[in-house]
Parts: C-alpha cells; sequence; structure tokens
C-alpha cells in the first residue's frame, strides 16, 4: 500500500514533467500530435517515456524483491536522494521541467539503493538511466545537429534518387529536379527517428535478455538503420503528390519507422546465430534482511521522506525576472546609410525551424556600386526549447552551398567569412555573433537553464549577418570583400549598440515570490 501511495505521490509532484511540451503549450491536432512524437527533433514524449521505465522496473520486480535488504553503501542513498531534490529545486524554480526527468533518475537510483543495496542499484540502473530519453538535447547542440542531418539526408536521397535512374542535384538541404525541388525540413533530418529506433533497441535487448556484444551491436546499430530508413522515406515524400497532406506525411514516416523496427529484429536474429550463447546471470541472492528488519525500515522512511520532499518543492514558485524591452532593432539601424538606401526582406522561417530568436531585422542595401543584405537577429529570453546559436544563420537561406571559408579578425571583431554559392549565384558572406562565447558555453548555460535564474546574462546575444554578390568574372571575390568591408566601416558604428545588448545594467531581474 505504502508502494502505490508513493507511486501516485511522485506522479504528482512530477505532473509538470508529464505534460511537458518543447515546442508549444498550445492544444493541436492530433496529427500535429504524432508528428511531434514520432518526428519532431525537440519533442521527447516524457509520459510515454515514463511508461516504458516502470515497464521494465515491473519485468525486474522479481530480481528486486530477492534483494530486499541487502547492505547498502553507507551515505550513498542519501548522497542519491540529495542530489535528486536538488536537481528538482532547480528545475522547478527556473520552470524546466524537462530537468525533473534527471531528478527522477537519481531518485530512483536512491531508493534501489536503500532496499537492495549495490545489487537493486545494478538492477534498476537501465530503467534509471532510460529516463535520459525524457530529457531533449540542449537546444544549441540540437540545432547543429539537426541541420547536420539535414544535410546528410538530402545527399543521401540525392545519391539513392541516382540509384534509381531519377536525374537530382542535390544543393544544400535541398534536392532539385527538373520539375521540382524538394526541402529536407527539420522533421524529415532524421533525428527523431533515431532517438525513437534507439529506445526501442533498448528495449529489445532486455526483452529478449541480449548480453554483452550482442546487446552493444544492437544498440550501435539502431542509429545508422534509422538514418537509412528515414533515407526512404524522404523518397516516398518526393515521389508521392499527395505527401503534403499531414496524415500521409505523418503514415509514410510511420510505415518506415516500423520498417526500422523489422530489420533491428533482424539483425537481432542474426546476431543470435552467430554469436556464443551465455548463460543468463545468475539471480541476486536473498538480501540477509527481511522486510521488518531496521534496515528496510530505514529504507521505507528515507523513500517516503524524499517523495515528501518532491512534494514540497514542487509547491514553489518560479523564479520571476524582470526582462525590460530592448530597442526595437528597426529603430537602431537607419534606413538611409552613406548614399545606401535600404528595402525590408523576408526571412525564411520554414528555413531557420526552432532557431530562435525575439527580433528580426532583415534589409538590403543598395547604392555606390554595391548590394548589401543585412541580417540583425537578437536572442529570444524565453524560449528554452530553441536557440539563437545555429550554423543556419551562417547561410542566407535553403539550399546555399559552402564552398570555402575561414575566420578572420575584421574591424576588431573574429568573423566567420564564407562564399556561398546556389546554382549560378554566389555570395560573399561576413558573419559573427556578440555575447556568446561560442557552442560549447551555449550547450551548458542550456543544459544548467542558467538564463532562467537570478544568475542569468545582462547581455542579449546578437547574430549578424551581411552578404554581397559575387560577380561572375575575373577578381570578382576581391571586389566584393572591398564592398563589404567599406560597408562594415559605414554600419558598425549602429551595429555596436545591438552588440552590446539590450538591458542595461542593474535591470537583470530578481528573484520572486519567495
Amino acid at each position: 500500500m505504502l508502494a502505490w501511495v508513493g507511486l501516485v505521490a511522485t506522479a504528482l509532484a512530477h505532473r509538470d514533467l508529464l505534460r511537458f511540451r518543447p515546442r508549444t503549450t498550445l492544444a493541436v491536432p492530433l496529427t500535429a500530435d504524432v508528428e511531434n512524437w514520432f518526428f519532431e527533433p525537440s519533442d521527447t514524449s516524457p509520459a510515454l517515456v515514463l511508461v516504458l521505465v516502470l515497464w521494465l522496473l515491473w519485468r525486474r520486480r522479481g530480481r528486486l524483491a530477492r534483494t530486499a535488504g541487502s547492505k547498502a553503501v553507507p551515505g550513498l542513498s542519501a548522497g542519491l536522494f540529495a542530489l535528486g531534490l536538488g536537481v528538482f529545486f532547480w528545475a522547478v524554480r527556473t520552470g524546466t521541467p524537462e530537468l525533473q526527468a534527471l531528478s527522477l533518475l537519481f531518485n530512483t537510483l536512491g531508493v534501489a539503493h536503500a532496499f537492495g543495496g549495490v545489487a537493486a542499484l545494478r538492477i534498476a540502473a537501465v530503467p534509471a538511466a532510460f529516463l535520459v530519453f525524457a530529457v531533449p538535447l540542449p537546444a544549441p547542440l540540437l540545432n547543429e545537429v539537426v541541420w547536420t542531418f539535414q544535410i546528410w539526408t538530402a545527399d543521401y536521397s540525392g545519391f539513392l534518387l541516382h540509384l534509381l535512374g531519377q536525374p537530382a542535384f542535390v544543393s544544400g538541404d535541398q534536392i532539385l529536379q527538373s520539375d521540382k525541388a524538394f526541402q529536407i525540413i527539420e522533421s524529415c533530418s532524421g533525428m527523431r527517428s533515431i532517438e525513437t529506433l534507439t529506445m526501442l533497441a533498448v528495449l529489445m535487448v532486455d526483452l529478449f535478455q541480449r548480453r554483452r556484444w550482442h546487446a552493444v551491436l544492437l544498440l550501435l546499430a539502431a542509429p545508422p538503420v534509422a538514418f537509412m530508413m528515414n533515407g526512404f522515406r524522404a523518397l516516398t515524400l518526393i515521389f508521392n503528390p499527395h505527401s503534403d497532406i499531414a496524415s500521409v506525411h505523418n503514415l509514410q514516416g510511420i510505415v518506415m519507422l516500423l520498417g526500422g523496427v523489422l530489420v533491428l529484429y533482424a539483425l537481432d536474429g542474426l546476431l543470435d546465430r552467430l554469436l556464443p550463447h551465455r548463460d543468463p546471470p545468475a539471480p541476486a541472492r536473498p538480501g540477509p534482511g527481511i522486510s521488518g528488519t531496521a534496515r528496510l525500515r530505514i529504507a521505507w522512511g528515507g523513500s517516503l521522506a524524499a517523495v515528501a520532499g518532491l512534494l514540497g518543492l514542487s509547491m514553489l514558485p518560479v523564479w520571476t525576472l524582470a526582462i525590460p524591452p530592448g530597442p526595437q532593432l528597426s529603430d537602431q539601424l537607419p534606413r538611409e546609410l552613406a548614399g545606401f538606401q535600404s528595402r525590408d526582406v523576408a526571412t525564411d522561417r520554414i528555413f531557420l525551424g526552432q532557431v530562435g530568436f525575439s527580433q528580426i531585422l532583415h534589409r538590403e542595401y543598395a547604392g555606390a556600386g554595391a548590394r548589401v543584405d543585412v541580417f540583425v537577429a537578437r536572442a529570444a529570453q524565453r524560449l528554452r526549447g530553441r536557440s539563437f546559436h545555429s550554423p543556419k544563420t551562417l547561410v542566407p537561406g535553403s539550399g546555399w552551398i559552402v564552398e570555402e571559408g575561414e575566420r578572420r579578425q575584421i574591424g576588431g571583431r573574429a568573423v566567420d567569412v564564407r562564399v556561398v554559392r546556389r546554382g549560378t549565384r554566389r555570395l560573399l558572406v561576413y558573419h559573427w555573433r556578440e555575447g556568446t562565447r561560442g557552442l560549447r558555453a551555449e550547450t551548458l548555460r542550456t543544459v544548467a537553464a542558467i538564463d532562467a535564474s537570478p544568475w542569468r546574462r545582462s547581455e542579449v546575444p546578437v547574430v549578424i549577418r551581411l552578404t554581397t554578390p559575387i560577380a561572375a568574372r575575373s577578381g570578382s571575390l576581391e571586389a566584393a570583400e572591398a564592398h563589404l568591408g567599406a560597408f562594415l566601416e559605414r554600419i558598425g558604428p549602429y551595429l555596436a549598440p545591438m552588440s552590446l545588448g539590450a538591458m542595461p545594467p542593474g535591470e537583470v531581474g530578481s528573484p520572486g515570490g519567495g
């Protein structure tokens, strides 16, 4: 009875995790839900993951019961509980429910160790580790990985088309044919399919009780199998004239995912024939204690205290941080600049996908024999599931290929210099970010939810990109560099305040509500 009470109380404490939605909290159609569950890179379906964790624990109930009362390492359970409660406190206060999955991981190990010692800890290790699947990749790292997979999927799909005798040209994330162009968007990158098939591989290993090299090889095979099947999915989308219908689009994806499961099942059978069989591990010996021993009473007391602590912490309010609105980017950059006239340019938001900005200024300046495209974007402060840090901001949009590039010091700043091409058009790109120390630092800040706490940074990161055409004649690259360098000198004084951020010192905000 106490176990059921503890389970219900734990579910109540983690209610925000159970209803966690990385992209939106708004009601969406069932077809959109299906696409999020199976194909949206930023989704994790934590409720489904928790159900599978309970199933894994239920399958181990006999082995766990035999360890009841075993001697535990002094202080280890208390340390795991303290770590779990600490992570839970931070997750509640920063409003990041996905981190509650890590808290649950530590608390699950703490309960296992308290009741059954090191033997139970080993038995519960796989179900506890499975909780990692409920935590999305940090948004900056996710942007890097998804974009890479988009490019790989486009290249792979183009290769498959050539094998089928279908003429196609791959340009960045686009597959071009004589009568149409197909763009590999984020949900077609295969990232989510890899996560889903890896989860299924873990369940397959556990269900069939695979051990050692058999388990390792099956788990290592899941990502490439998922990527391979995702390439076939892209082909079905290219060939099917009705693939733009959401239900058809999702059905094709689910069929390919099931195909990946069948491939894994066949590979599992092959490994079962080729690899030597080993006897399953001997069941754990019964612990020296029984349900009425002092050791088990301490375990019950400690576990229930941890659950009560989780319930209490779940009632704490989220830190309220005052974020004063910064100046509009459009007001900081003049429309006329030393002979240059400007016009607004539409931003390809489908291409940017889940890259997160609070403001975007996109203008084209023409004059003095040159044309320069200016893209300035300020990072969003309240979109944890999205990040401004993305390799997509290096290129002007979909279908561009990077021909060459380097990093230079220009005007006292480190600038990514790229030559990009789409069809017969070539552009020179100057790209840099202000207010950030790079991908590693942004990933760590996102993992720790630093910017949702009182210790958030006082400046707002900004992404800046300047592009100018490269004419199809000798010496045109040097001419483009001269045009872009001269324009940067003119616009530099206006870009500097943007780079310093929009939040004056002393207005960072403070904890609210206790």
